[in-house]
């Protein structure tokens, strides 16, 4: 046990304090570091600290162990849990780098053990970091009766609010372009460019972008929202309104933590009716990638076998359910939340220089990211109660979408159940599109040409969810995906209907979703 370890065992202590108590041990890991020679770990091991005694992180943690009582009851439970998780982490990752012998000459070399227990301290506090953004987004996006914000984190939480803001309200040509460095300023170049179509049934194609500050060009994803050819002057300014707030929404820092891309800039295509927003590739790779409808289809996984390992399948599951709550938390609802629209990035070579083969498909499922933003609108927006073309997609839509009655207007729920049919598919690692003998498709068809009606459809989800579900990943994935299937529920058990400012359907979400995906341990 360390000196510091040692001064606070056995205290109990309230945020302020376990806040204290991670900025202390992060510094001690730091100090630690520098003892050592140069490591791979170690440089990984700095850049997740740094954050922590830094970083806009920090700041926010400073903010909530300063203003917990302005936090709901639920809220205010699970942060004090997660900075008692950091502080674990932390604890664990001090001891994996021992102090340098006094007197001992040069850089002492890690041994095998110490680097796997530094590999899994980096890892854990990277999630840590995650989940940890994930409550920043209920508290200050959901819940906008938060006040009183003060100290250094005001500042932090104003720029990462002021895109919320935007969203809700729409903003004017010269905000918009100080708030985002002029977001538009490559619009004419990209529209102009060649764009190969990327994925089938979805609304994305790459174009290749030279910039003019670098020599090699880069590749993008164009996604495009497609308005009428007669639609009126009033009708096309104001979805290319739409577009430019969610624009800014995307191009808010560091989105890529939340499985969404970041967003460099959008267009007006007349010729081709139809908008364009512009996403760089993830930091991960510059190669081109495959649909998670793909990948659930692909013949490998009937012919060979399945070769990826369960938490991958868990991991791609938390991280959609991170992306929906990064875009329902700045009041936007997709709509189009389908495997056709969830992009696998996959490394384009390895970290350690070993064959990349073992970190792609097959054997690794890659980071997800979600695009096809063409049926994206403002949460309170009016509802057109359209029915899709496509009978397939209708698999995902909630029973209500099928229907479209009175009071079936799409809201955040519906994008929710969405997100259970797909972890369905993702648990049981196969595709509702496939009608084969055997196939998961099979049973949900009335006809060739008609689905099963909604309810029947709905059962024959929950009945996988409730029977197949946890003899391959558990229960908590199950109860995960009955709570997209069948209704948010309140603290008396009631299913969410109405919430006018979000924050009671915010916390359903993160505790009956992302908190039972995040407690699988496999």
């Amino acid at each position: 046990m360390s000196e510091l370890e040692f001064e606070m065992a056995g205290l109990g202590f309230g945020l302020p304090e376990l806040a204290e108590v991670c900025f202390k041990l992060c510094q001690t890991i730091l100090s630690r570091t520098k003892d050592y020679g140069d490591s791979t770990q170690l440089d990984e091991m700095n850049k997740i600290i740094l954050p922590l005694l830094a970083g806009e992180i920090k700041m926010l943690m400073g903010h909530f162990a300063a203003r917990v009582e302005s936090l709901p009851p639920g809220l205010s439970a699970d942060i004090e849990n997660l900075y008692q998780d950091l502080r674990s982490l932390l604890e664990k990752a001090s001891r994996a780098i021992p102090q340098k012998p006094e007197g001992k000459l040069g850089s002492p070399k890690f041994t095998p053990l110490q680097k796997r227990k530094i590999d899994e301290a980096v890892k854990g506090v990277e999630e840590w970091q995650s989940r940890f953004m994930r409550r920043t987004l209920i508290a200050f996006f959901f819940n906008d009766k938060i006040d009183h914000i003060q100290g250094e984190a005001k500042a932090v939480i104003e720029r990462i609010s002021s895109s919320r803001a935007r969203s809700r309200v729409g903003i004017s040509e010269s905000e918009l372009s100080s708030a985002l460095d002029d977001i538009t300023v490559i619009r004419e170049a990209l529209c102009t460019s060649n764009k190969t179509p990327l994925v089938q049934n979805s609304p994305v194609a790459v174009a290749i972008h030279q910039s003019s500050d670098s020599a090699k060009p880069t590749p993008i994803l164009v996604d495009f929202r497609q308005y009428p050819e007669n639609a009126t002057e009033l009708a096309v300014q104001k979805l290319r309104n739409l577009v430019r707030d969610v624009a800014a929404v995307f191009a808010s820092a560091g989105p890529e933590d939340m499985s969404v891309l970041t967003c460099i800039g959008f267009a007006h295509d007349p010729l081709n009716s139809r908008f364009e927003l512009h996403f760089s590739f993830p930091s991960i790779t510059k190669d081109r990638p495959r649909s998670l409808s793909d990948m659930l289809l692909d013949n490998v996984n009937k012919k060979q076998g399945i070769f990826h390992y369960l938490n991958q399948r868990i991991a791609l599951a938390k991280q959609l359910a991170s992306a929906i709550l990064y875009v329902h938390s700045f009041g936007f609802v997709h709509k189009n939340i389908r495997p056709d629209n969830v992009l696998i990035f996959e490394p384009s070579q390895s970290k350690d220089g070993s064959d990349v083969k073992y970190e792609q498909f097959p054997r690794y499922l890659g980071k997800p990211f979600l695009v096809g933003f063409n049926g994206i609108r403002k949460v309170d927006a009016e509802s057109q109660m359209l029915l899709h073309p496509d009978p397939k997609q209708m698999i995902y839509h909630h029973p209500d979408r099928h229907r479209l009655k009175e009071g079936d207007e799409f809201t955040m729920k519906h994008d929710v159940y969405s997100l259970g049919v797909i972890m369905l598919e993702i648990a049981l690692w196969g595709s509702f599109y496939d009608r084969g003998p055997g196939g998961l498709g099979s049973k949900l068809w009335a006809d060739a040409n008609r689905l099963h009606p909604p309810d029947k459809l709905n059962g024959i989800f929950v009945r996988m969810a409730t029977t197949q579900v946890p003899r391959i990943v558990g229960e908590r994935y199950r109860d995960a995906v009955l709570a997209c299937l069948t209704g948010l529920k309140d603290e008396n058990g009631e299913t969410i209907t109405k919430d006018e400012d979000g924050i009671e359907l915010g916390l359903a979400y993160l505790q009956q979703v992302v908190e039972q995906l995040e407690e699988i341990s496999v």
